[in-house]
């Protein structure tokens, strides 16, 4: 699903099959879309239910960019229609997520990270010791 343009809708339709179907996944690249930070924490929710999930690429999303942490929706719905939580609380509940996956891989390069959601990732990694390659660059470190 690497660079097919995926955003908000689509992560909703993935993460219900991956609910009702796709436990067997064993990875998932999702690279070079458009998923925001709560597109993820539902992907993110959904694949921790993936007990064989070894790899995990989401790098070239919005996730942890300001804009889209703003929230999305339309007019007259205060701009957070599906929005999810935001900011370093939106970013310690989506690391938990991944602490309870197994995997050996993940790929979180050009996410918009910035110090304190790398803070929460340092804070999630000695949970995820099955984690051999943890790949995170382009941060927006201060």
């Amino acid at each position: 699903m690497r660079g097919m343009g995926l955003g908000h809708a689509d992560a909703v339709v993935t993460a219900e099959y991956v609910r009702r179907g796709g436990r067997g996944l064993e990875e998932v690249d999702v690279k070079d879309n458009q998923l925001d930070m709560s597109s993820m924490q539902l992907l993110f929710s959904a694949l921790s239910g993936c007990p064989r999930l070894k790899g995990l690429a989401v790098g070239h999303n919005p996730v942890f960019d300001v804009r889209s942490l703003r929230g999305r929706g339309g007019e007259g719905d205060g701009g957070v229609q599906g929005a999810g939580e935001k900011g370093a609380g939106a970013a310690a509940k989506l690391f938990a997520q991944l602490k309870v996956m197994k995997l050996e891989k993940l790929g979180m390069g050009s996410t918009g990270m910035d110090d304190e959601s790398l803070r929460c990732l340092s804070d999630a990694l000695p949970s995820m010791k099955q984690l051999k390659v943890p790949y995170v660059s382009s941060c927006q470190i201060s």
